[in-house]
């Protein structure tokens, strides 16, 4: 009978790779730290080692998400050309990353987690996805594309529809419903129509 190979360690982003991908699938509470440890071939204490704990990896994994997000978002911002497009890039950006469902984290960061870990989160999240589509959305106002004094809302309110058309369409896609099957670009494109112009009205945003 063979000797078993030694497990191996690893190191911090591999074990965040992995942990990623089972909070995401199962669930917080339904993912332990031996499932985590075993998915990677490392042992427990090389997840204590790095994390501390599963609560504080999953912190640690909702970070590194939405700081992957906050870099392309920026650079959406930062892009020659008009503002308009670049707020479709913005969207697009969401539209890719909303495949890769987040929706089973927030829904475990709202249930599962503490208090202060929630607050940190959503530091985070307001950093990371809403500041650069407010500075896209100060700039539409300073444009005259949108008058948020006359639809009596603010701009944190208009961040916050963008990212729900842009998830609207994306479960609509996949939903039950059987929404159109569009890309990524063609989904951006239609939650910044939706937002600047609503349902009924087009306006055609430059290729």
């Amino acid at each position: 009978m063979g000797v078993p190979e030694p497990r191996r360690e690893s190191g911090r982003s591999e074990i965040l790779v992995v942990a990623r991908r089972l909070f995401m699938s199962r669930g917080y509470r339904a993912v332990s730290t031996r499932d985590i440890a075993d998915a990677v071939g490392v042992t427990q204490p090389a997840i204590y080692h790095h994390f501390g704990g599963k609560e504080a990896l999953y912190v640690a994994v909702m970070e590194e998400e939405l700081a992957a997000i906050s870099a392309r978002l920026d650079a959406a911002g930062r892009l020659d050309a008009p503002v308009v497009d670049r707020l479709v890039t913005a969207a697009t950006v969401l539209a890719e990353r909303g495949d890769h469902d987040l929706s089973q984290m927030f829904h475990d960061l709202r249930q599962e987690i503490s208090e202060s870990n929630r607050q940190r989160i959503g530091v985070a999240f307001r950093d990371a996805m809403l500041a650069p589509l407010l500075v896209m959305i100060e700039a539409l106002e300073r444009e005259g594309a949108i008058n948020l004094s006359a639809a009596g809302m603010e701009r944190p309110e208009v961040a916050m529809l963008l990212l729900s058309n842009v998830r609207m369409l994306v479960d609509a896609r996949r939903g039950p419903a059987g929404g159109r099957n569009r890309t990524h670009e063609e989904i951006g494109r239609l939650a910044v129509g939706l937002l600047l112009n609503g349902v009924g009205t087009r306006t055609t945003l430059s290729t």
